[in-house]
């Protein structure tokens, strides 16, 4: 992009920024509200599970030496008690625990009951259709890791145990939109619909299950911006952000008021879209990002690298998307020392998929976010293009087409 001096490779400003942010903000909510969230910390459990030996289906709780020779001709004799001792058969639902004496248990439809007695018509050995106390979680094993990303699973798990409460990795986030030229969607004024804040704010309740404080449209006045970035480290929040601005035109004033709050900054990334990048880390360990104004732009950003400076300072572990290696529909040129991120069609012919890449050019077209069910990030490894055919690893965002 002209008129910016640098370019920084992104692994280095992924490193330089996330090794200088503080610890990871947490914060302790009801563990049932956590699915979509990153735990900030470790839990272990704190008993067994299950806490004794239980039976797993309907039938009779019974001391397997006494149903060890059971047949069709020759059924096993029991009869109905409330211990399994001495050739007694006890009743259990799934779940019961197992009484005195039993090691096994009979399913029902295996059995007859006739005259207060059971038959049993088939042989079953120890540990039959039970299980065992601490089977599913010994005490002291780890439930979860901190950095994970809380599944429906998790929660059941840390239920299990009464843990009712937990630490999630939960920042405070401020965005604010700058330019004099935008109005909210909902305003009927004339100007340029403010979508890119809005795709910002939607990134971080889909990535990290939390809200972000909005604090509407800055008119263009480097005062104000810096005030904004000021004012919101001040009052705690970890992360404060800005759309637009971050060129190098004559009213692009958010990178040098981002510069003035920093200790450290850095602006221009070798990504495409979103070369004018700006973040810094301010008094604190406090990160500030001022994103492109245009959305595909600011998408690329926010993926790319806020979104892996984070989870590399906060040690935030991602579910991985599916990938599927595919054949180049047509060549896709990969400038020297960028990095570049496609939106793409992924197909299946036949047996192979096949990657069409969308429009190569225009930060600001959202129908390549809409109509792309893949995304192809080229140049990390050094690569100069591909020809058509080639084959390129991509990460899927919604499903194949067929």
């Amino acid at each position: 992009m002209p008129g910016l001096k640098k370019l920084h490779p992104v692994p280095y400003v992924i490193d330089e920024i996330s090794k200088r942010l503080g610890p990871a903000p947490l914060e302790r909510i009801k563990t049932v509200e956590s699915v979509g969230m990153f735990s900030g910390s470790d839990v272990r459990a704190s008993q067994d599970v299950p806490p004794e030996d239980k039976a797993v289906l309907d039938g009779f709780a019974v001391n397997s030496e006494f149903v060890e020779d059971c047949s069709e001709t020759s059924p096993c004799k029991l009869k109905l008690c409330g211990e399994a001792e001495g050739g007694c058969a006890v009743p259990v639902n799934t779940g019961n625990p197992l009484p005195p004496g039993a090691d096994t248990v009979v399913p029902i439809e295996a059995c007859k009951v006739e005259d207060g007695e059971v038959y049993v018509f088939r042989p079953f050995p120890p540990g039959n259709a039970i299980a065992k106390r601490g089977e599913d979680l010994k005490s002291g094993d780890t439930i979860i890791t901190k950095g994970t990303y809380l599944r429906p699973w998790h929660v059941a798990a840390l239920l299990s145990q009464g843990v009712v409460e937990v630490d999630v990795v939960a920042p405070k986030i401020a965005l604010a939109a700058t330019g004099s030229e935008l109005v909210e969607p909902w305003e009927e004024r004339e100007g340029v619909k403010n979508t890119t804040a809005w795709l910002a704010s939607s990134f971080f309740k889909e990535r990290m299950g939390i809200k972000v404080d909005y604090f509407g449209i800055i008119e263009d006045d480097k005062e104000a911006i810096r005030e904004f970035f000021e004012k919101k480290v001040k009052e705690g929040y970890d992360i404060v952000m800005t759309t637009g601005g971050t060129s190098v035109g004559r009213v692009d004033f958010t990178s040098s008021a981002l510069k003035e709050v920093s200790e450290f900054s850095l602006h221009g990334v070798a990504l495409t879209p979103g070369r004018p990048l700006a973040v810094g880390v301010s008094e604190g360990g406090k990160l500030l990002v001022a994103l492109s104004g245009y959305p595909v732009a600011a998408l690329s950003e926010l993926e790319v690298v806020v979104w892996n400076i984070l989870k590399r300072a906060w040690g935030l572990k991602e579910p991985p998307r599916p990938k599927v290696k595919a054949k180049l529909a047509r060549r896709l040129p990969v400038q020297p020392n960028m990095v570049h991120v496609y939106r793409v069609v992924v197909r299946k012919v036949g047996e192979e998929y096949v990657v069409e890449p969308l429009r190569l050019t225009g930060s600001g077209i959202l129908s390549s976010l809409l109509k792309g069910n893949g995304i192809l990030v080229a140049g990390l490894k050094g690569e100069t293009g591909y020809d058509v055919g080639a084959e390129v690893e991509v990460e899927l965002i919604s499903e194949v087409l067929e």
